[in-house]
């Protein structure tokens, strides 16, 4: 890898929460940014209190901690990201990448990326109004590879 490429550790389901998280950056070096597993059902600020100890942390070992979430409402990602910046954290991420049935079915996760007119319609609505940055993580495609060229042009007129 050259100098300016940039190594992530994205959540793996059940394994890589704040433990692992906090060991693997003891132990291992190399990774530029963490991401927490998603958030997801944060109808009021409480909801987000039950898993607080994935946000306790804005980094890890010096490395930054971006909080993620898995969502279809515009309103929802607003609210997950007021709570992050109160807690210091200055980035959220999108979860689009989500390839599970039981969140792909409800048009969350890669469930949305046959439908980027409704990524569009919630990125308008949340553009502006994040007191965070916005970076969003998303596959090629839900059912085929190449859903991502729709999507390309989408992420473009925004701020992410």
């Amino acid at each position: 890898m050259s100098g300016t490429d940039n190594l992530y550790l994205a959540p793996f389901q059940g394994i890589t929460g704040a433990v692992f998280r906090e060991v693997y950056t003891r132990y291992f070096v190399g990774v530029d940014k963490l991401f927490t597993p998603f958030f997801t059902g944060i109808y009021k600020k409480k909801n987000l209190t039950t898993r607080s100890d994935e946000l306790d942390k804005i980094h890890h070992n010096k490395i930054p901690l971006v909080p993620q979430i898995l969502s279809k409402d515009a309103d929802e990602i607003m609210r997950f990201g007021e709570f992050c910046s109160e807690k210091g954290f200055t980035e959220i991420n999108w979860n689009l990448g989500c390839p599970y049935p039981r969140v792909a079915n409800k048009k969350r996760g890669s469930g949305m990326l046959p439908h980027p007119k409704m990524v569009a319609e919630i990125l308008s609505r949340v553009q502006g109004h994040l007191p965070v940055q916005l970076s969003v993580k998303c596959r090629l495609g839900y059912h085929t590879p190449d859903e991502i060229f729709k999507l390309i042009p989408v992420f473009n007129q925004f701020d992410i």
